[in-house]
């Protein structure tokens, strides 16, 4: 164990590995490459039920929890009105959205993942309940928070997010 630059212990190369954690965890729930396109993998990560399409509860779950937030989502991407979206409709939003130039949309996508409350701040409780609905351990999200709180206010705000994540 060692201490970090705020004064908490973790394990050794704790800092990397939370950042390591948190890009994968991010790039996993929304990024799009930088031509746009998405892999079938990734889109799966959405299709909880494999049929080919993502739902309102299904893309909910994966933005922990927030059904209004996935249907605002999906309603960008539904293009044919089914309800759903398929594959193409996914890709197409994907590449909509990197091809806009913005080049902190995509970090305000995935900050937007973990701020479920929409305050401008990823505090422990919102990112131990992401990381839960990903399957991970909410035990990390002590060490997660201190090592990307610059400030020491004990969240971590969009700047630091992107600092974070090297945005």
């Amino acid at each position: 164990m060692h201490t970090t630059d705020f004064g908490f212990r973790s394990p050794r190369g704790g800092h990397q590995i939370a950042v390591a954690v948190l890009t994968a965890l991010a790039a996993c729930l929304l990024t799009a490459t930088a031509a746009g396109a998405q892999s079938a993998d990734e889109f799966g990560l959405f299709d909880m039920n494999g049929d080919g399409e993502i739902s309102v509860v299904e893309l909910g779950a994966r933005m922990g929890g927030d059904e209004a937030a996935a249907a605002s989502m999906l309603g960008e991407m539904d293009t044919d009105g089914s309800g759903t979206a398929s594959f193409a409709e996914y890709e197409a939003l994907m590449a909509a959205r990197a091809a806009q130039g913005d080049p902190d949309e995509d970090a305000r996508a995935e900050f937007a993942v973990y701020d479920r409350d929409g305050d401008g701040e990823i505090n422990k409780m919102e990112l131990g309940k992401t990381l839960v609905s990903t399957g991970q351990s909410a035990d990390a999200a002590d060490d997660m928070i201190a090592q990307g709180d610059g400030d020491a206010s004990g969240t971590i705000s969009f700047d630091e997010f992107k600092a974070l994540t090297g945005r």
